[in-house]
């Protein structure tokens, strides 16, 4: 019985090892389907908020760097969310389907300068995943002749 347990624990151990993501950078939007690198692990990314030029990126063995957000087409967090760059803002990935791109962002609701009352996150679309970024899925599509989008 003691030799289930070890061997449950174990194999538990592996599991959850192979399970936890990694944080990479994405010079590209290629990038998304290449493998990660596991000899420079990041261990996190932080954004400095929107009027930040710059990107934390902290590695494993301890080193920090600053990156440049125009440098970089985006990012995948531990999560494996993607998140791109775009006017010194980042954009969550939500859906990409090859005809169009939908993204994510919170924004928050203020009342007054010092007070904050709550967060909604603003759908946003692009045509592809290096195109520019729309509040209306109408003109991110606007390159698109009318005849191409079959409606039914």
């Amino acid at each position: 019985m003691n030799f289930l347990k070890v061997f449950a624990l174990i194999g538990g151990l592996i599991f959850c090892n192979a399970v936890n993501a990694q944080w990479r950078l994405l010079q590209k939007s290629q990038d998304i389907l290449i493998e990660p690198d596991t000899t420079n692990k990041i261990e996190l990314i932080v954004s400095r908020g929107s009027f930040s030029k710059y990107l934390i990126v902290s590695y494993f063995n301890g080193e920090k760097k600053l990156v440049l957000k125009k440098e970089i087409w985006g990012y995948v967090d531990d999560k494996k969310e993607i998140w791109r760059s775009y006017k010194k803002e980042f954009y969550r990935v939500i859906k990409y389907n090859g005809g169009w791109v939908e993204y994510a962002v919170d924004r928050s609701i203020q009342s007054s300068r010092l007070r904050s009352y709550g967060v909604y996150s603003l759908l946003l679309y692009s045509r592809t995943l290096d195109s520019s970024i729309h509040t209306n899925w109408s003109e991110a599509m606007s390159d698109i002749p009318s005849t191409y989008i079959l409606r039914q």
